[in-house]
């Protein structure tokens, strides 16, 4: 008799199972059709878990998008906040970005040309020479003589400016001015948290839209080297108070106030930048895939702080008012207070790279799998011309085979907290920590080949 159909209409399983097999014939269901079934059964219900899981699955990818692409957007704040409240204030790490400035040739050129017309607008060369002429015609120099003088009053001035300029210049060129310069830059220290901040402190003036640092100290060297070389006349000099400027743009106050909210924020945008990027990968159902696009996402946005610092340089030099600062003075002190902010986000463009090159390597993809495949049969090479040669790990190796996974993940760990720990890193501090990593992960994977004793155990 034919098997009678399920109350609910559907056929009971065996006679699914019999309505299965190839023939359709009669008869119990083999052991092969039996597995076969088996799999299928198995198929169904995780496609049917997969249908269900699907809107899970879709809601947390996007989860784990938003929470990356957050994290990614404020890595370049972060980057800027860290370089600000850690390099920038930081005393010895502050002289040594500016310090080199004192032997740019651009900054010489302008400090001695400050110095000079500031020395000059204080000391009447030409009418010094006029009151000779005057004293020596009234001690009976002949009129022509002494007409001849005071024509020659503007040459002499000229004279004794220019003599008085290769001077200075020669003095501004010396190891004395670049160790008055790193003194005077040291004694002031928070010079450019001042500048963001609006305070006045030591050797800074901040006033309206310009940032000055006071030039008493080198035209008091100025003039003890004038009066060394026989130039009496600068003993006349009075006290100077002449200030060079640094910087002098209208968004000065706009730059203030954004320094304010990111000097608040500096301790913890790092923290949430690195926290919303963590979330993210840990939210999202692939989270090998997720690393990838962190570390892609890290890259794009260093490369995009990069890219504005290339547009604020002509921004900010165009800022500048005619006359206040030359222009190549400007563009040199520019580049040298970014210096470390460009170094920065270098390294962590290089630890993003990184990154998502070793995620990617790690994946199930033709190329990543033909990499690792590479590097074993490299390895593996390496393990048995070892063995030729007799060389033998003995108990060391079998030490590190049986501990080989937790010697990875030391290496690694140790790996991280050097580079987060190390005072300033730079990419190629990055580059050559991600190489020492794989050099010894390597190293792990030669030694930790067991013995053959302890093969045969």
């Amino acid at each position: 008799m034919a098997a009678m159909p399920e109350p609910d209409g559907t056929r009971n399983p065996d006679e699914r199972a019999e309505l299965l097999r190839p023939d359709n014939g009669p008869g119990p269901l083999s052991p092969d059709e039996r597995a076969e079934l088996e799999r299928l059964r198995a198929e169904v219900a995780g496609l049917r878990g997969r249908t269900a899981g699907e809107p899970r699955r879709l809601w947390r990818t996007a989860l784990g998008t938003m929470l990356i692409v957050l994290g990614c957007a404020l890595a370049p704040l972060a980057v800027t906040a860290v370089w600000l409240r850690s390099q920038v204030t930081d005393t010895e790490r502050y002289v040594a970005t500016v310090a080199p400035l004192a032997h740019d040739p651009a900054i010489q050129r302008a400090v001695t040309d400050q110095i000079t017309a500031e020395i000059f607008s204080r000391l009447d060369v030409v009418g010094l020479t006029n009151q000779a002429a005057d004293a020596l015609a009234s001690q009976g120099m002949p009129d022509p003589v002494a007409a001849t003088v005071r024509g020659l009053a503007r040459p002499i001035a000229n004279g004794v400016q220019g003599w008085v300029h290769d001077q200075i210049g020669r003095l501004v060129a010396s190891d004395e001015f670049a160790r008055a310069w790193e003194e005077a830059n040291r004694s002031a220290h928070t010079q450019l948290v001042a500048a963001l901040t609006g305070e006045n402190t030591g050797a800074l003036v901040v006033e309206g839209d310009a940032v000055s640092i006071k030039l008493a100290t080198f035209i008091t060297a100025v003039k003890e080297r004038l009066v060394a070389n026989g130039f009496s006349l600068a003993e006349r000099l009075p006290v100077v108070d002449a200030q060079f400027v640094i910087f002098q743009s209208a968004d000065i106050g706009r730059a203030q106030r954004a320094f304010r909210l990111l000097d608040a924020l500096g301790t913890w945008l790092p923290v949430l930048a690195l926290g919303l990027i963590v979330a993210g990968v840990l939210a999202s159902p692939r989270r090998r895939r997720a690393v990838v696009a962190a570390g892609v996402g890290v890259v794009l946005a260093m490369l995009l702080l990069g890219g504005g610092l290339a547009v604020a340089r002509p921004m900010y030099l165009n800022a500048i008012p005619s006359g206040a600062v030359p222009s190549d003075a400007a563009a040199a002190l520019f580049d040298q207070v970014v210096a470390l902010l460009r170094i920065s986000l270098r390294m962590v463009l290089a630890v993003g790279l990184i990154v998502a090159v070793t995620a990617y390597l790690s994946g199930p993809s033709p190329a990543a799998v033909r990499t690792r495949r590479t590097v074993a049969r490299g390895l593996s090479a390496v393990r048995h011309g070892a063995g030729r040669l007799g060389l033998r790990t003995g108990p060391v190796g079998d030490w590190v085979a049986v501990h080989r996974r937790g010697l990875r993940l030391a290496t690694i760990a140790l790996a991280a907290a050097v580079l987060v720990f190390w005072n300033y890193p730079t990419a190629a501090v990055a580059v050559t920590i991600t190489l020492a990593a794989l050099l010894v992960l390597a190293l792990i994977e030669v030694l930790g080949t067991p013995s053959d004793s302890q093969v045969r155990t």
